[in-house]
């Protein structure tokens, strides 16, 4: 499933390192209908920008569905590491069944350009967007 966005002038806040602007970012929200298997959940996810910004995505659990996994999951927060040039991915394995958000951000606050954000599972999913 893909959903193109932009970083605009009011949506670019740029990485963590930038706390007053980061909220500002467009965010998704990702619900995963996987397995009562976590090990046979995986979503891979590829975002893809302008090549003269360095772009990076961050995934947060936001409810988890079966609570017994919620009290026992390790995944609270994921990103895709260093900040690349233009293009990115992160690839989550055994992911509880729930809701997610996904941030795409470039590296500097105030980047502005298009973006395509790319989902793929093993199990149904929905995407929208959140701002």
């Amino acid at each position: 499933m893909e959903k193109g966005g932009a970083w605009t002038r009011e949506t670019a806040g740029g990485c963590r390192n930038h706390p007053a602007t980061y909220a500002l970012n467009p965010a998704y929200q990702l619900v995963l209908n996987g397995s009562a298997r976590e090990e046979d959940n995986e979503v891979m996810l590829e975002l893809r920008g302008p090549k003269d910004y360095a772009i990076g995505l961050e995934v947060t659990a936001v409810t988890l569905v079966n609570p017994a996994a919620a009290a026992s999951a390790t995944f609270r927060r994921a990103d895709s590491g260093a900040f690349r040039s233009g293009f990115t991915y992160l690839k989550l394995k055994a992911l509880p069944a729930g809701t997610y958000q996904i941030v795409p951000s470039t590296y500097q606050p105030g980047q502005t350009g298009p973006f395509f954000l790319t989902v793929n599972s093993t199990h149904p999913i929905k995407l929208s967007r959140l701002r």
